[in-house]
């Protein structure tokens, strides 16, 4: 089963157990899509039985190469367990590079919250701390 969620190298997994509700794979791995896009990602599964349902897929670095540029999508991970279930925040930034000389452009940067509990993922309306 987890050969079919699988894209290519496997980095890291780690199984999250609660009383209350199914447990979640936390799997890191690498990406290549493409010749010119490839990265890393993070993903969560929710095992539900035999099965697996994908609750979230978090591109921890994604670099995209679009003639002289390079676009590149950085995120960082905070997940916090509980007996409950998972609090989840992911922080993203986007930057383009000029790959001729390395200056930065369009950079933007949001934060997202989101809880798994009772089986379910829901998005968290938090405002961002300034």
């Amino acid at each position: 089963m987890l050969a079919h969620t699988r894209r290519q190298a496997l980095q890291s997994i780690t199984l999250h157990e609660f009383a209350s509700t199914p447990a979640v794979l936390d799997i890191t791995e690498s990406l290549r899509r493409t010749e010119r896009v490839n990265g890393i990602g993070r993903t969560f599964l929710a095992l539900g039985g035999s099965t697996f349902q994908e609750l979230l897929a978090v591109d921890l670095r994604r670099d995209e190469l679009e003639g002289p540029h390079k676009r590149s999508s950085l995120a960082e991970v905070e997940v916090n367990p509980s007996e409950q279930g998972l609090n989840i925040e992911v922080r993203r930034t986007q930057l383009q590079t000029e790959l001729t000389t390395g200056v930065e452009s369009n950079l933007a940067r949001d934060t997202r919250h989101y809880r798994y509990a009772g089986g379910k993922l829901s998005a968290q309306q938090r405002p961002d701390a300034k």
